[in-house]
Formats: structure tokens, sequence, C-alpha cells
């Protein structure tokens, strides 16, 4: 891997005069045996820490879920959907277990807290796909889509992540942009898919962060949006309580 591109939008620093209670949410003691995941099937709705919230829907119906995930497993070579709970890395921040994203969702913190950071990763199924192509999504760098068909994108592709930050204060609402994977280099050897850890700092943003949402954009579009798998592997979220503001 080359590059990492991370813009922020504000530029101003965050501080603060309040005494602190930092917190991470490593996801350590969430699953009891290895090589597992928890998608909410069993009916117990949001994943809940200390102050913090990661939104879990789960459709018994179709057995699908949408928010967060947490898993352990290390299996981080098979390809497709079958395999959508693995990280890309392998495993967690230095650590087994980790959360997985599937739009939509959110990360909420109890006030007077602040989200400050987390580190982020692909899962395989997501970067594997870019870099294998399947039959729905392309082979990121090919000049043609998963029909064999010319796409236009001149094998620039991209995969983005946008973080959205709101503040306790309604107007207060900014984005960090984040490439899972960016093939858009005049030189190919740029070129890359996110395959470790990558810590996304939000304390530059200038505010206290009440919750996180994200949304996808992708160079590989079709009828029903994008095609991409839109999927990425989340750990050790910091935040903080001030407890001075009780």
């Amino acid at each position: 891997m080359k590059k990492i591109y991370v813009l922020l939008t504000a530029a101003t620093l965050f501080t603060n005069a309040f005494a602190q209670n930092p917190f991470v949410a490593d996801f350590e003691g969430s699953l009891s045996d290895p090589e597992t995941f928890d998608n909410g099937s069993a009916g117990n709705g949001n994943f809940n820490f200390t102050l913090l919230t990661l939104t879990n829907f789960y459709n018994d119906a179709w057995g699908s879920w949408n928010g967060f995930s947490i898993s352990n497993v290390t299996d981080n070579t098979t390809a497709g959907w079958t395999n959508q709970y693995a990280a890309y890395t392998g495993s967690g921040y230095n650590s087994p277990t980790y959360a997985v994203f599937y739009p939509d969702g959110e990360i909420s913190v109890e006030a007077p807290s602040s989200i400050d950071s987390f580190f982020v990763t692909n899962t395989a199924y997501a970067a594997i796909s870019m870099r294998d192509g399947d039959l729905f999504s392309k082979q990121f760098g090919s000049i043609y889509n998963a029909d064999g068909e010319l796409d236009g994108t001149d094998g620039e592709d991209f995969l983005r992540l946008w973080i959205i930050a709101e503040g306790w204060d309604w107007n207060q609402k900014d984005s960090v942009e984040f490439y899972l994977a960016d093939y858009r280099f005049e030189d190919d050897q740029e070129d890359y898919i996110v395959d470790t850890w990558q810590k996304i700092d939000l304390t530059q943003l200038g505010f206290w962060i009440s919750k996180v949402s994200f949304r996808f954009e992708s160079s590989d579009m079709g009828a029903w949006g994008i095609n991409t798998p839109t999927y990425f592997a989340i750990d050790n979220i910091h935040y903080v309580h001030f407890w001075g503001l009780d």
C-alpha cells in the first residue's frame, strides 16, 4: 500500500478546559468464541458500551442486518458475501475483535462526551472484490465493468468513505473523507486498496462530537447504485467524557 489520504474539512484544533475520562471501545470480551460474529440475530438490538452506542438492525424475515456487527473472524482470503464479517487485516487493531459496518448506522455517545478517533480498514469481502472483481463488481484498475463492457472510468477507480460528524449543537456538522481504495494515480504503482488499520482523527474538526454516520462513494456504479461491497471494519473507538460538566 502506498499513500493514504485523509482530508479534514475543518482545520480548527479541538481543545477543552474540562477534566476528561477517556474510554476505548475495542470490543474485546464481546464474543465468547473464536471465529464468530454477532450480527444482531439474537435480537438484542444496539451494541452498548460505557456511554457509547453502535446501532444494529436485524431483520428476522430476511436474515439480514444493517449498522454494525461484532466479529473476530480471521479469514482474509475467502472471496464473496459469505465472508462479509472478516477484516482484510485478519484481526482487529492490536487485538482479535473488531466491528464491521454495513449501511446504515451510526455511533453515538451520551452527553457530555465526544468521539475523538477510531481505526478503520477494509473488509475481506470488499477488498477482494475490488482487487479481483466478481459477478457484480468490477476489478479496480480495469476499463471494463463486471459485465465486460467499457465503463468510462479508464480504470481510475475508488471507494471513498465519508465520515460525517455531528456536534451537540445542531449547527455543528462536518466530515472527513477517507479512501478505502484509490486507483486514480498517474503512476499505477501508487494505486492501493487499504490493507492495514488507519487512524481517523476527529479532534481537528473543532467541536465535541455526539454522533458519527457514514456514507460511501464508488467509481463502480450501476442501475441500483454502488456495485462495490459497501463494508468497512472499525476498531478502538476513542471517546472522552467531560465529567466537569456533569
